[in-house]
């Protein structure tokens, strides 16, 4: 596949995170027809620590998840082993292949620090999953006992599958984005800046820069997210808060 390292920075030039991707052709077959579907699969994300608890998680998916709309890409998802990853995941309609490893994840409280709870409903050994560094990183705690308050059922270390309702994507992308996020921006400059190698065109190979009908660097008018998608090699996306 082709990797492609999705990297947000704010305003004022400061790196806040990247999403990691492998984006590549997948014939599906009907009957007798065929047709070649590009598929986005993300595989991971990294968001600095001192904007961690912000919620940037959830808004850098969100992109993501927009632009395949945009290209007509097909979203899913290679194993994902961090929970929290996870919870964001399911909340954005993506289906585990597997749910061997099911979790009931939930916010701690003043005295827990804020770490994320951790019980598993199947009475499964956390400890043997997730190590005391790993817990330590990703600001999480195993639960002795079912925490109370309201909690999130995930499925980890599973690949996911993409949403199936488009509607209900949509409508969570706009809850998530707002309607004054738009995307403006050619499918075909879409797939250079995110396909690369496997994007056959004629155009000559250059640094592609995605635009908008003006001509001008592709960016949403959303008030506190501004996106430019540049491609052919990687792309990078700025975020404006």
């Amino acid at each position: 596949g082709n990797f492609v390292k999705v990297i947000f920075v704010s305003e004022d030039g400061k790196k806040m995170g990247y999403l990691l991707l492998e984006n590549c052709p997948e014939d599906m077959v009907d009957g007798s027809s065929r047709e070649v579907v590009w598929q986005s699969a993300f595989r991971g994300m990294c968001i600095n620590k001192d904007l961690r608890g912000n919620g940037l998680s959830k808004i850098f998916l969100a992109i993501w998840l927009r632009v395949c709309l945009v290209a007509g890409f097909a979203p899913c998802a290679h194993r994902m082993d961090k929970p929290l990853l996870s919870l964001v995941l399911h909340r954005f309609c993506f289906i585990p292949t597997s749910r061997a490893c099911e979790l009931e994840v939930s916010c701690g409280g003043l005295e827990d620090g804020g770490r994320l709870q951790l019980w598993s409903p199947h009475g499964r050994d956390l400890r043997g999953d997730f190590s005391k560094r790993t817990l330590r990183d990703q600001h999480m705690a195993i639960a002795t006992t079912r925490p109370d308050g309201c909690s999130n059922t995930v499925s980890v270390f599973t690949d996911f599958e993409g949403p199936r309702d488009r509607k209900q994507l949509e409508a969570l992308l706009v809850a998530t984005l707002g309607e004054s996020f738009v995307l403006v921006a050619a499918t075909s400059a879409l797939h250079r800046a995110f396909c690369g190698k496997f994007f056959e065109t004629t155009q000559e190979p250059r640094r592609q820069t995605v635009t908008g009908d003006q001509g001008s660097p592709c960016r949403s008018t959303h008030s506190l997210y501004e996106v430019e998608l540049l491609g052919h090699e990687g792309c990078a996306a700025s975020a404006k808060k």
